[in-house]
């Protein structure tokens, strides 16, 4: 892993850290960039995590840093997936705040400002009852992806708001606070290339405080293709990713609805069909055995063997690694 900084993220003792993970988004990196530079609230500084792109964006970037007007630092890793990008982020960040921004996405010109504003309108008492910040974002359709906040959200004591916020699906953004995200940090087992966000999210909803902000932070846009996040190409590896997932969400005991239970169960029958050829030893060792499970499964097993053979045969490039 290298990095380089400029003279003004030297001199800096920012409030808030923002990060941007990429990964091959040459196209969309700089309408993230400028959403930074547009912010109100300047004391911040910019953290940029290329997580081994094909496609480097130095000459994008270096320029910029160059030019001192926000502080940057600017560290190339080799490919790990998002979860160790943010992780890098984690560790590096300086400010009392950090906020992660994709590379394909923007900030509204006043998230910071905002963020700011709310934390600091928490007695400083309180604040360590709470781990983030969340306000909504806006879709290329121009409509938020998330239910509102109810009044008095803010108010409510931890059960109840967990209870709220598990009933939240769609896209947020969360402004965290860096000490808490610095000793919790994502898992990055081996063989893994995709954990999911709502593993680490999950367990900290449970151990602290959200303030909810119902103001747009992030533009959110679909037009980059793949997110950096997860790909929906049909591969081994995004079959073991699922597996890996699953099971660590099985064993830190997340709750979903029934529908929601039964699809990922499914998933997770026709997924565990398709690696038992070639990654025996994987599949028993993220294998469910509790009860509940053993009842779901017994009931699907006959549309997993069914839905396996399909899923492999649809994609090509799936049947060549197979």
């Amino acid at each position: 892993m290298t990095s380089i900084e400029n003279e003004k993220y030297k001199l800096t003792k920012p409030r808030i850290t923002i990060i941007t993970p990429v990964y091959n988004r040459r196209h969309t990196i700089m309408r993230t960039i400028n959403s930074v530079l547009n912010q109100t609230f300047k004391d911040y500084e910019y953290i940029i995590i290329d997580d081994g792109s094909t496609d480097p964006c130095d000459d994008l970037i270096i320029p910029i840093m160059e030019s001192n007007v926000i502080p940057i630092k600017y560290i190339k890793k080799e490919d790990g997936g998002v979860h160790s990008a943010r992780n890098v982020g984690f560790k590096e960040g300086r400010g009392e705040l950090i906020v992660c921004i994709d590379s394909d996405d923007e900030l509204t010109p006043n998230a910071c400002e905002w963020f700011i504003e709310a934390w600091d309108s928490i007695p400083n008492c309180d604040k360590n009852q709470y781990w983030q910040i969340k306000g909504q974002c806006l879709g290329d359709d121009g409509k938020i992806t998330d239910k509102l906040y109810p009044a008095g959200f803010n108010r409510l004591p931890l059960k109840k708001q967990i209870k709220i916020m598990n009933r939240f699906v769609g896209e947020q953004l969360g402004c965290r606070v860096t000490n808490i995200m610095k000793n919790n940090l994502f898992p990055e087992p081996d063989g893994i290339t995709y954990v999911s966000e709502s593993l680490l999210w999950k367990q900290l909803n449970n151990k602290y405080k959200t303030i909810g902000l119902n103001k747009i932070v992030r533009l959110f846009h679909n037009d980059a293709g793949n997110r950096l996040s997860v790909s929906k190409k049909k591969s081994l590896q995004n079959c073991k990713n699922f597996l890996w997932n699953f099971y660590m969400s099985n064993c830190l005991k997340h709750k979903s609805s029934v529908k929601l239970t039964f699809i990922s169960f499914l998933k997770y029958g026709i997924v565990k069909n398709i690696l038992s050829k070639n990654e025996k030893d994987f599949v028993d060792k993220y294998r469910i055995r509790t009860k509940r499970s053993c009842i779901i499964r017994f009931l699907l097993w006959l549309p997993c063997k069914i839905f396996a053979p399909i899923y492999r045969k649809k994609d090509v490039i799936f049947k060549n690694e197979v």
